[in-house]
């Protein structure tokens, strides 16, 4: 079992009216203009990420939304994110009809126009063929950050089903746990990554401050077993993820036995989440990441069983002990 901590500081101004406007954005999560609000004063303050968080989460609700998308290319450009403040202005200018979204050729490979003037060059986020799009959830395209804005509508919907304080996420490339990564941040949910052992390409990123590939010689994590995180993933995870928890195969398979003993068939990656639970709960390697994100017996958690039976074979065997 092993961990990584990453302790994420801001300070913001006027830290009372931000706590004041963060709790009535999270009693009204639908009031457009007290969350857009929120947003500008963080941004102001400096907490860029959460701020993007809260942008995203209006364009969730209003894709269109000219201020919230103005919001997120001025986030976006104060967290460095080059490539995703381009992506924004892109989709403000189509809001106001004002750049029409070329479908390919030697448009696509113009420079993208920022807020401020500044050109940001290389080859456009779309790109379509035939009129379809290809989607991936890795790489630094367009699409592979739709994939994640659209991976964070799953927490907002889970939000409003339950209240939490903790979410676990397996990780992988990260689109996913970029995506929880955001909604943490903008609702003040702490947020730990889970990783097999074998393949911790995260947990070696925030050790190294910047993507860092490893060595991934195989686990029945299938879905985790990534040597390294996705570009588009990465900004959020190393500004929003509170740590990571990397767990054993045998600990997995411990806890779809657990799993499967309420009656829920999840398979390895799923499981992962509860593994690493167990872990934080009980092992002292996990204790500094544990308090940091206030993990305890009063805590209310959200794990994210990414994943069911896909590996029958395999799940009959983690059953068995095997």
């Amino acid at each position: 079992m092993a961990w990584g901590l990453s302790i994420i500081g801001h300070v913001p101004a006027e830290p009372q009216v931000l706590a004041a406007l963060t709790e009535a954005v999270q009693r009204q999560p639908d009031a457009i203009p007290l969350r857009l609000h929120l947003a500008s004063l963080l941004l102001e303050s400096g907490a860029d990420e959460q701020a993007l968080g809260h942008y995203l989460a209006v364009l969730d609700r209003e894709p269109e939304h000219q201020d919230a998308l103005l919001g997120a290319v001025k986030a976006a450009q104060a967290l460095g994110d080059g490539k995703g403040a381009a992506l924004y202005r892109a989709r403000l200018n189509t809001a106001r009809g004002t750049e029409p979204v070329p479908a390919q050729g030697p448009a696509a490979d113009e420079d993208l126009e920022t807020e401020e003037g500044s050109k940001t060059a290389g080859r456009a986020w779309w790109d379509v063929e035939a009129s379809s799009v290809t989607m991936a959830d890795v790489g630094d395209s367009g699409p592979a950050r739709w994939v994640v804005d659209g991976y964070q509508t799953l927490f907002a919907e889970a939000r409003e089903q339950a209240a939490f304080d903790v979410l676990l996420v397996p990780v992988g490339a990260g689109s996913l746990a970029a995506a929880a990564a955001r909604f943490g941040a903008a609702a003040g949910v702490a947020v730990i990554g889970v990783e097999p052992e074998t393949a911790a390409c995260l947990t070696a990123s925030l050790a190294a401050g910047r993507p860092t590939a490893v060595e991934n010689p195989g686990t029945t994590m299938a879905g985790l077993d990534c040597a390294e995180i996705s570009p588009t993933a990465w900004p959020s995870l190393r500004n929003g993820i509170q740590g990571t928890v990397t767990v054993a195969d045998s600990e997995v398979h411990a806890a779809m036995r657990e799993l499967a003993a309420l009656g829920l068939r999840i398979g390895d990656c799923g499981a992962s989440t509860l593994a690493a639970l167990r872990a934080l709960a009980t092992e002292d390697a996990c204790a500094a990441l544990s308090a940091a994100a206030g993990v305890s017996p009063a805590t209310r958690l959200l794990l994210v069983a990414s994943e069911g039976v896909t590996d029958p074979e395999g799940y009959a065997r983690a059953l068995a002990g095997g």
